[in-house]
Parts: C-alpha cells; structure tokens; sequence
C-alpha cells in the first residue's frame, strides 16, 4: 500500500539527513495528537475564562466541552485511530465554516488569521492519516 511516505535518499549506504520530508509517520502521529491537545487547551482555557469572568453564555460552556472533545479525540490518536483524526477535521472544517458564517451574519468580514490557523490545523491531521495507517500496519505484520 501507498502511505504516502517518501523513499529515503541514500548516499554511501547511509540516508540522508531531512531528505524524507523531515518526518517519520510517529513523528507526524505525534504532530497531530500534540496540535489537538492544543486546541482542546486553547478552546478550555478560553472557556474557564469566560465562565469564571462572569460571562457566562452558551457559548463558554460550549467551548469548553468542545476542549473535551478534542482532548479525548486527540489522546485516541496514540491507539492508531484514524476515526479519530477524522472527527477532529470535521469539527476543525465545520470550525472552519463557522468562521465565515458567523462573521458575515453580523455584517465583517473572517478573520485571516483564524481561517489560516485552521487550515495548517487540518493540513496536519490530513497529512497524519496515512502515517497512521502504516503504523497500524506495522504494528499488525509485528503481532
């Protein structure tokens, strides 16, 4: 199967250093369990802060099981599922949507950071999901 990884660039029987795109699948695996525990932090703290300011709305308590969400999804990542970083792009890609919807309904424009922020968030977990797959199969040709 295909997983996307880069053959390994040899000189003299040894490989090359960073010439397999800097990242093996556990390092890319890594990556992306990492940025969803930063997302499920940023959207908690963000939450307790809004609620503990006194600013209580739906949508602090919101935030905050969203940070669950993301943080039990993220930790689900190191048992190899790829259902996992499916449901983190979908809820980043409906974040993502929700970036354009809400600001155009009040009358602004999106944010250009946010939107770009989202979308390095989901090219990583993009880019984990074959590394996953081949760690899945390497861990299935070991048992």
């Amino acid at each position: 199967m295909n997983y996307l990884i880069r053959p390994k660039v040899m000189l003299e029987g040894k490989e090359l250093y960073g010439t397999n795109d800097g990242a093996s699948p556990e390092t890319k695996k890594q990556t992306a369990k990492n940025i969803g525990i930063l997302i499920a932090g940023i959207n908690i703290l963000l939450a307790l802060a809004a609620i503990l300011g006194a600013t209580t709305s739906g949508l602090a308590w919101s935030a905050l099981a969203f940070g669950g969400i993301y943080a039990i999804l993220s930790l689900a990542i190191d048992t190899y599922l790829n259902k996992a970083l499916y449901a983190i792009i979908t809820l980043l890609c409906l974040d993502l949507s929700l970036q354009f919807i809400i600001p155009f309904a009040m009358g602004t424009f999106p944010s250009i950071i946010a939107v770009a922020v989202r979308l390095i968030f989901i090219k990583f977990m993009w880019e984990a999901i074959p590394a996953v797959d081949y760690l899945n199969d390497q861990k299935i040709k070991n048992q």
